[in-house]
């Protein structure tokens, strides 16, 4: 398989999972496979209560708990997908951190125990369960 295509691929899956966890997609969402790691982004746009919100938790120094409760939800459910792709695949870890007013830009960087990209490139993963 191509990496575009992969890319192409796992976007979908990101835009699914993430209107779940929001109620609502991101504007824009980007994903990068580099070899054991990878880059996802995701381009937000707020209502100005949602704005107001993520501003409080700034304020009371909570921000960087509420970002790690968000990026532990998406671990969790991305997991189980990669895994499905290669026996013993698995992320190992994944880390966010925003930029921009009103943390505008979500960048999630995933590290893997493999190089996924190689596996991706010889036509080693299994995709059913991201097509599903």
């Amino acid at each position: 398989m191509h990496v575009a295509d992969f890319e192409s691929i796992m976007i979908s899956r990101f835009i699914k999972s993430k209107k779940e966890w929001s109620g609502r997609g991101a504007i824009k969402t980007t994903f990068n496979l580099h070899t054991s790691t990878a880059t996802l982004i995701y381009e937000a746009e707020f209502t100005s209560f949602e704005q107001y919100l993520l501003d409080l938790l700034g304020r009371a120094n909570k921000f960087d708990f509420f970002l790690e409760d968000v990026t532990a939800v998406m671990k969790n459910d991305f997991d189980p997908v990669f895994e499905s792709m290669y026996p013993g695949l698995k992320i190992e870890e994944m880390t966010s951190e925003v930029e921009g007013e009103h943390c505008r830009n979500q960048i999630v960087t995933i590290r893997f125990n493999k190089n996924l990209r190689q596996l991706v490139v010889n036509d080693q993963i299994d995709m059913r369960q991201v097509l599903a």
